[in-house]
């Protein structure tokens, strides 16, 4: 096997100058612009050759499983997928916007794409009739919408790219499609997810606009599109999930219909399982406990304190009513991005593993904000203790109750340190004012049938109730939800099967939003998402003014990193996919996010992996960056495509000969979601530590029988993390090679090609990408492509002085990237490349005992070059 090696001697003295000159420059780089042609590469170029696709999709049968993969029912040719996606009214372009598109994703090796939030509104933004957002009536599709939606799809498919098509994403259920009025107080979690689950007539909807949908006839195919072998998956609701949304609180304060209905079908569902109230009651009795009026945050030593960290500044007053009670007022002066930076707490307490404890209080605020309210350790690690509740304040006063039960031992030192505490956090919020008054903690008691309830008429239970229950309520109340998500999965997946002749994989919703395990008996397939420090929003989600990204860099953290998730969430037996995942602009290293999920994702022998997104609203064709996600404007993300394909597609990233496999039975994983741990009870128990999937494929096993081991030695992948912390990720596979994270002095060397990285604007980070274009062993003759990105900035971004936010200003274009430094020494010949994949005049060059010296570098003007070696 190829080894990586350090590059010494004459080549490595060269870059003392080259680097130092580059170092010297300002943060701010000189950039050039790079703009892939939205017509796609040129044909028969490096990039174009190595990308290539089979044409057209579908020519060898439907897409269906067999075992743990994703074939090609007619051949039984295995596929997967390097994808992306297209939402809201990106669904919809003009004709000629959708030949170029096309043409542009197959050239870049793109051989899916996820038609996403078609759903969210009227044409052109949506693919409804009727205009309108969230509550309009939802009556009919919109012809013009169909129309491109077909046309575009059709290309796709003459392009060698198959589609995935969701169905319920955002589309809202409101009163003017007759559903439930939300009244004051009361709230539906975002488009009815969770309610869709159970409520009958959201089910219907999702029905028919299925039928709409999967039975129209694509006029530029001839093909329903459940009869279109191109059509490779079908969603069934994006991040959806009943156990989910109970779990946060989502159902706690739903209109009077959707309790009465979840009451029905609970009191339902207790009647299949007991035949009389005196066998309920006999079951729930076991653990029901007497509490204690004594309050812990009276007790000796127990005080109120006000904690700001950071650039927080905050104050905090007493004051006291006519009859002599407390009050606290906290008023934010200035807040901090991170909202748990101004947070008041109780402490410290001595709590108990297994006790059930209340905490009620008083509270009122300036303005209606959702604040956090937990009980916690007073010490690091910080970690829950079995409280971890949302709350909405509004300027009423409203009395609040909080029971839990304690998930672990803590008590304060003999000098009065440590223990636990009761934070009211998530404060940080410019001229945020609360008041609290009356806090009190006491031993809860515990219930099981309440004297009132009976087989038939037991009350339905809220989240912040099911504390105050017996531990065989909550186990009850757990087995049902379980349950009825899982018909709700089962039941759309006949639907769509039986009625309306669906033959392509179907999967309910991505894992994080429903279980790995209910996933896999529900679908046919296993799916997840994932992003590396999503764009956070401390006031209004989604507020376009207020919102920053954390620039971590990933590839210093791998325990932390969003592989650990992902690895967890596989199920052996099923295929496995991530249909969305990106590092969101303008994060300053997003150019490791899409190598480094190609690479392990490779490694893991995934299915199929799904950028988030290609383009959003109408922006196909512009010349920058302007929002966090689409990438059809952002040349960085764009020219590692072909590599990244390639990767994953073309079998040059081999998985390791060793498997590390998860096991839990079903009671332990109610137990878990019951006792607020982690929400998906993963792969990763004792046995399996957080980085195993550095070395061995890693998921959750379902049954004694043990996963198959894949043959062959796997590929050589090292992701060190020196102690300067600077994280490089080093890799070669058959036909490829390359680095990602601070690459700057290192080289990588194979069959007698080596290729040494200088300085960047960021401390030397950058992404070095070599492929054999001709399926050539690495240093054989043939062509080369080598792909180094780094960073990318548009003009006159409006960066804060934190340099975490443009706010609104994302500036103007094109979109400048910044050239990589690069020695390369190989006995071939190396040519700068065009955007559209062409050769440009070979580059400058001196002669040394081991080959050819390159000394490239931005004047170049690119991120790729063609390597290439006479035979």
């Amino acid at each position: 096997m190829e080894h990586l090696v350090q590059l010494t001697g004459c080549v490595l003295a060269a870059w003392v100058v080259l680097g130092c000159a580059v170092a010297a420059q300002e943060l701010e780089f000189e950039g050039f612009p790079f703009t892939i042609p939205y017509g796609g590469l040129a044909e028969g170029t490096a990039p174009e050759a190595l990308a290539r696709l089979e044409a057209p999709a579908g020519a060898e049968g439907f897409v269906e499983v067999r075992g743990d993969r994703f074939v090609l029912a007619d051949s039984g040719r295995p596929i997967r997928f390097w994808a992306t996606n297209l939402c809201f009214g990106a669904c919809f372009p003009p004709h000629d916007v959708a030949e170029r598109m096309a043409r542009r994703m197959a050239s870049l090796g793109i051989n899916c794409v996820r038609f996403h939030h078609m759903d969210a509104s009227g044409y052109p933004r949506g693919i409804w009739e009727n205009q309108g957002w969230g509550d309009f009536e939802h009556t009919g599709l919109h012809p013009e919408a169909l129309d491109r939606l077909d046309y575009l799809i059709a290309r796709l498919k003459d392009q060698g790219i198959y589609v995935n098509i969701n169905l319920h994403v955002s589309r809202s259920y409101g009163e003017r499609d007759g559903f439930p009025a939300v009244g004051e107080g009361e709230r539906v979690p975002n488009y009815g997810k969770g309610v869709d689950n159970f409520y009958p007539r959201c089910i219907e909807e999702q029905e028919r606009y299925a039928r709409m949908l999967l039975r129209h006839v694509n006029a530029y195919t001839g093909k329903a599109y459940a009869e279109e072998p191109a059509l490779a998956m079908v969603e069934i609701s994006n991040e959806d999930g009943l156990l989910f949304e109970w779990r946060g609180g989502g159902l706690d304060r739903l209109p009077a219909p959707y309790i009465e209905e979840l009451q029905r079908q609970w009191n339902a569902w207790l009647s299949r399982k007991y035949d009389s109230t005196e066998a309920l009651r006999t079951a729930w009795a076991e653990g029901e406990v007497a509490g204690d009026e004594a309050d812990l945050l009276a007790a000796p030593g127990v005080g109120p304190a006000l904690q700001t960290i950071g650039e927080a500044e905050a104050s905090v007053e007493e004051s006291r009513t006519a009859d002599g009670r407390a009050i606290r007022t906290v008023t934010v002066h200035k807040a901090s991005p991170t909202s748990w930076h101004v947070q008041h707490t109780w402490a410290p307490l001595a709590v108990q593993e297994g006790t059930a404890y209340v905490l009620r209080l008083r509270m009122r605020a300036n303005r209606e904000a959702d604040v956090s309210v937990n009980c916690m350790m007073n010490h690091e690690p910080w970690s829950r203790l079995g409280l971890s509740s949302g709350a909405t304040v509004t300027p009423q006063w409203q009395d609040y109750e909080f029971y839990f039960t304690a998930t672990g031992d803590d008590a304060p030192d003999a000098d009065g340190s440590g223990g636990a505490r009761i934070t009211l956090s998530g404060l940080s919020r410019e001229d945020l004012e609360v008041q609290f008054s009356n806090p009190t903690l006491q031993l809860a008691s515990l219930h099981g049938l309440l004297p009132d309830e009976g087989l038939g008429k037991v009350a339905w239970l809220h989240k912040r109730e099911l504390a105050a229950r017996t531990p065989a309520v909550g186990r009850h109340l757990i087995r049902f939800l379980r349950d009825t998500e899982v018909a709700y999965w089962q039941g759309m997946r006949d639907y769509l099967r039986e009625e309306l002749g669906v033959r392509m994989p179907v999967t309910g919703t991505a894992v994080g939003f429903t279980t790995s395990h209910i996933a896999a008996e529900t679908g046919d397939f296993v799916d997840s998402h994932a992003y590396w420090q999503h764009p956070v929003f401390p006031g209004r989600p989604w507020d376009a003014s207020n919102w920053f990204v954390r620039n971590d860099v990933m590839v210093n953290t791998p325990d932390r990193s969003t592989l650990v998730g992902l690895a967890a969430r596989r199920v052996f037996g099923l295929p496995y996919t991530v249909t969305e995942y990106n590092h969101p602009s303008p994060h300053h290293y997003e150019a490791e996010g899409f190598p480094l999920i190609a690479l392990y994702g490779a490694f893991q022998a995934w299915d199929g992996i799904f950028t988030f997104t290609y383009a959003s609203g109408d922006h196909w064709e512009t010349d920058h960056v302007s929002n966090y996600f689409s990438i059809a404007s952002n040349p960085v993300k764009l020219a590692v495509q072909p590599a990244c394909s390639a990767m994953l597609l073309k079998g040059a990233i081999q998985p390791p000969p060793r498997v590390a496999a998860g096991r839990s039975s079903l009671e332990q994983r109610l137990q878990h979601v019951l006792s607020g741990g982690g929400w998906s009870l993963g792969a990763y128990p004792d046995e399996v530590g957080r980085l195993a999937w550095q070395e061995a494929l890693v998921g959750m096993a379902l049954d004694a029988k043990e996963p198959a081991v894949p043959e062959g030695p796997g590929s050589e992948l090292h992701w060190d993390v020196p102690d300067d912390g600077r994280g490089l990720v080093r890799y070669v596979g058959s036909g490829c090679a390359g680095m990602i994270g601070f690459a700057e002095g290192k080289t990588i060397e194979v069959g007698g090609i080596s290729i040494t990285p200088g300085a960047t604007s960021l401390d030397g980070f950058s992404v070095i990408m070599l492929n054999a274009v001709d399926g050539q062993a690495l240093g054989e003759p043939g062509r080369y492509l080598i792909t180094a990105v780094s960073r990318w900035a548009n003009r006159n971004m409006g960066w804060n002085e934190a340099r975490n936010s443009v706010g609104r200003q994302w500036g103007e274009g094109p979109t400048q990237c910044e050239g990589v430094p690069l020695m390369v020494v190989t006995r071939g010949n190396v040519y700068p490349m065009n955007p559209d994949g062409s050769r440009r005049a070979l580059a400058m060059h001196g002669d040394g005992e081991a080959g050819a010296h390159y000394a490239l570098g931005p004047e170049q003007r690119t991120l790729w070059y063609e390597l290439v070696i006479e035979g």
